[in-house]
């Protein structure tokens, strides 16, 4: 994992005229599964650089919150404003596992009671 990754992320992003570049994010150990280049089904919030123009109002939705699909959810945003989203295996980050899963809020702290 590159010391240099934002510059070199940038690099590939120019170098492939793309507007959204998705990251080969891994945990250690965790081997890479997809090798090429491609069109990316998903999206990752943490993993992802995109052109400013196409995230100029967007937003997450909250009500993905405590659940899944809130970077889904963004990823089609980001399609339906004519982004699409490019996979790069080369370029990998560490993934860091937050002890909350991830969620702003730790689960417990009032959510679902009412």
């Amino acid at each position: 994992m590159a010391k240099d990754i934002l510059a070199k992320t940038l690099d590939e992003a120019f170098r492939l005229n793309i507007n959204c570049i998705n990251l080969n994010c891994k945990q250690p150990g965790e081997k890479t599964i997809f090798h090429k280049v491609k069109q990316w089904g998903s999206f990752g919030s943490g993993t992802s650089m995109v052109r400013s123009r196409f995230v100029k109002g967007l937003r997450f939705s909250e009500v993905f919150e405590h659940g899944y699909g809130e970077d889904a959810d963004f990823g089609m945003k980001l399609r339906k404003a004519g982004c699409d989203i490019i996979y790069h295996p080369l370029l990998e980050i560490k993934h860091l596992k937050a002890p909350v899963g991830g969620f702003r809020k730790k689960l417990g702290s009032g959510v679902g009671k009412g």
